[in-house]
């Protein structure tokens, strides 16, 4: 069992959704993915509102990658989202990578750019692209070994770690009927192994999806109802050591992982993937910041970015250009931590003392705020509202200005592969 938790050896480049950025040939996008007419994009992220969100990254392919469903909220994801956050009773960021064989050498260099261990669960999702091409017993239990490795090493000890098997699925939607028989078989022979590679390790566990296809819908989409079948069975899963996770010392679990200090130049590094111009006027990110001071009634709402040694504004309203040293912006305070960052007054918080911004009668007296994360979860900003009198502000508007924080980075993600396809 030793020989699977050994950390796997990192030749070359480790690819990352920062690299993806900038080469010609992203690690997300496939070529096997182009005979698909309609489905979502292979990187997105799924929010359901509410404080203490958990996070969950599903990766892989199978059923993950949507055939026939334009939006992730519209296919297996949008579903898992929906069943956990309402049994939960809590918010919920779900990122989505669409790799569709997350076995390769080039998904596993992938997986490890994503820093997995900031997640309170990891779902891997596989497919039927094996077995249709092929691969061997002993090919494919060498890729399986190496994919449990990769996951126990990089993920924290108390995170649930799932395995999700989609082969089978995936098959009876297949439209070659002469190939299907075989390439059944040999899913069920990978399953088998699949489980058996699990099993070396309490860390992962295993879940095979059952068919749900009834009669000969050969080439159709999975429908709603199916994806709310495996959903259920999967959060079924899920959630029980999503519940334990809450009983640990936090100083052991993800959340522990995401709050501490960053390596300052890989924060910049992906800051600078985002392309982010301050010059540049974006419509969508000043419509968002509009609705954020009118909705809590602030004097200000802004969206700060935190660049090199200072704070420049990407969107604000009242409408301002300027820039500040960041030694002197509340929002480098702020950044240092992946959740809310609330001062009801400014004066009474002794790391703000002397701070020139608090000062005088237009001085910030109060400050609310959430982290806006790059797709390796970096914090490169803030979206946050001020305002000049101190005040309180109710959970529920906290839990609204944690999901239009969201909005801003799923604005942000799509520009930046918007900019990187042009």
């Amino acid at each position: 069992m030793s020989r699977l938790i050994a950390h796997p050896a990192r030749t070359g480049a480790v690819a990352s959704l920062r690299e993806a950025l900038h080469s010609p040939t992203s690690h997300f996008r496939s070529p096997e993915l182009d005979d698909i007419e309609v489905r979502p994009d292979a990187v997105a992220a799924v929010r359901r509102p509410g404080l203490r969100p958990y996070r969950v990254l599903l990766f892989g392919g199978g059923v993950l990658v949507g055939k026939g469903v334009r939006d992730h909220n519209l296919g297996l994801p949008g579903q898992v989202a929906d069943h956990l956050s309402q049994i939960a009773g809590r918010g919920l960021d779900l990122d989505v990578v669409v790799e569709p064989d997350p076995t390769s050498a080039r998904a596993l260099h992938g997986l490890l750019g994503l820093r997995i261990n900031r997640y309170d669960a990891v779902v891997v999702v596989l497919g039927a692209r094996p077995a249709m091409a092929g691969v061997g017993d002993r090919s494919w239990q060498a890729r399986l070994v190496a994919l449990v490795r990769t996951l126990v090493a990089e993920t924290v000890e108390s995170a649930p770690v799932m395995v999700l098997d989609s082969a089978r699925a995936m098959i009876e939607i297949s439209g070659d009927l002469s190939r299907r028989g075989r390439v059944a078989r040999l899913a069920r022979q990978q399953g088998a192994i699949t489980d058996r590679a699990c099993a070396l390790t309490t860390r992962i566990s295993y879940l095979a999806l059952a068919p749900q296809l009834q009669g000969p819908a050969i080439g159709t989409r999975f429908d709603n109802s199916t994806y709310r079948s495996w959903a259920a069975e999967i959060v079924a899963h899920l959630h029980p050591r999503l519940t334990e996770l809450e009983r640990i010392d936090p100083i052991v679990g993800p959340r522990a992982f995401r709050e501490r200090p960053v390596d300052e130049r890989l924060r910049q590094r992906a800051l600078a993937c985002l392309r982010l111009e301050q010059t540049d006027v974006d419509a969508a990110l000043e419509m968002i910041v509009r609705q954020a001071r009118s909705a809590f009634r602030a004097d200000r709402a802004s969206i700060n970015i935190i660049e090199g040694g200072r704070q420049w504004q990407k969107a604000a309203v009242p409408a301002d250009r300027s820039e500040i040293p960041r030694a002197e912006a509340i929002c480098d305070i702020a950044v240092r931590s992946d959740e809310l960052t609330l001062i009801n007054d400014t004066h009474q918080d002794d790391r703000l003392a002397g701070n020139p911004q608090i000062a005088g009668p237009d001085g910030i007296r109060f400050y609310a705020g959430f982290p806006i994360h790059t797709w390796d979860g970096y914090r490169v900003g803030m979206l946050c509202i001020t305002d000049r009198v101190p005040r309180m502000m109710r959970p529920s508007e906290l839990a609204s200005l944690r999901d239009l924080a969201g909005m801003v980075e799923k604005h942000l993600w799509e520009a930046a592969l918007r900019r990187r396809a042009a």
